[in-house]
């Protein structure tokens, strides 16, 4: 187990160094929970870093067949080789989900791709940079809803 007293660096040096063992420790897949995705398709929306990219990754590890979806296609292709190095099947898919237009676009091209969703999820987010105290229930509910 990797353990914050294990660095006793700056945070910096920390961050970086725990990255590396966890990718490291990741490029073997690690363990399987067994959550009976083999052979599903999966979509998971702004996976091209953090959090999404995470899920896309374990999604693939889990037996799924990943669509990657992201406005970069730069990253979200990072994603996609990175699922596909340790053998895991993904395919980038590149849209923008703040329109109907743009939502049904990417319906498309997972439909193209894969024939389909069995798993969506729903990780892309938006928001406005502003301080706490400068976002109205407006805002809150736009972003929210």
């Amino acid at each position: 187990m990797i353990k914050c007293a294990d660095y006793g660096a700056p945070h910096r040096r920390y961050r970086r160094d725990t990255r590396r063992q966890l990718d490291q420790l990741n490029a073997n897949w690690g363990f399987r929970m067994n959550l009976k995705l083999d052979g599903k398709r999966a979509l998971v929306t702004g996976a091209s870093a953090g959090i999404g990219s995470a899920i896309a990754q374990v999604l693939a590890r889990e037996g799924a067949r990943v669509l990657v979806h992201g406005r970069n296609s730069a990253r979200i292709r990072l994603v996609v080789d990175r699922i596909a190095s340790v053998g895991g099947k993904a395919v980038a898919i590149e849209g923008d989900l703040a329109t109907e237009d743009g939502a049904a676009e990417v319906y498309s091209k997972a439909k193209a791709a894969f024939g389909g969703i069995d798993v969506l999820i729903n990780n892309a987010g938006a928001y406005e940079a502003r301080s706490w105290f400068e976002t109205t229930p407006a805002t809150w509910r736009k972003f929210l809803a």
